[in-house]
């Protein structure tokens, strides 16, 4: 996976939101004004603090982020096989696979099923 040195996740800013940098300029924001047709250097107008750079990390993250989140609904479903040969994505199988176990493990666990 990519090293983004431009986008920033702060709990104690935005909520956790990423940013861009640190200027409270949620990445969404500008992925957002990109897709509905904005150009980059009318981004920049817009927001003076950014760069060029700031706008094209944030377009990878965006894609990186989204990847993510396929892979993820993948390993869920048992869709996982065409996923397989991506990078980054079998150490995040492992992780998703536990977390359903644990999931199922509580769900079911004798505490529970008594309260129910």
């Amino acid at each position: 996976m990519p090293h983004f040195t431009r986008i920033t996740v702060d709990p104690g800013q935005m909520g956790g939101v990423p940013c861009i940098r640190t200027l409270r300029i949620p990445v969404a924001t500008v992925v957002g004004m990109l897709g509905e047709g904005m150009s980059e250097s009318e981004i920049l107008n817009a927001y003076s603090d950014l760069e060029l750079d700031d706008i094209r990390e944030s377009v990878c993250f965006g894609a990186v982020r989204r990847r993510v989140r396929e892979g993820i609904q993948a390993i869920e479903s048992g869709k996982f096989e065409a996923y397989e040969g991506s990078a980054g994505l079998q150490d995040l199988a492992g992780k998703v696979k536990a977390r359903g176990r644990n999931r199922l493990a509580r769900r079911t666990s004798p505490s529970n099923l008594e309260a129910r």
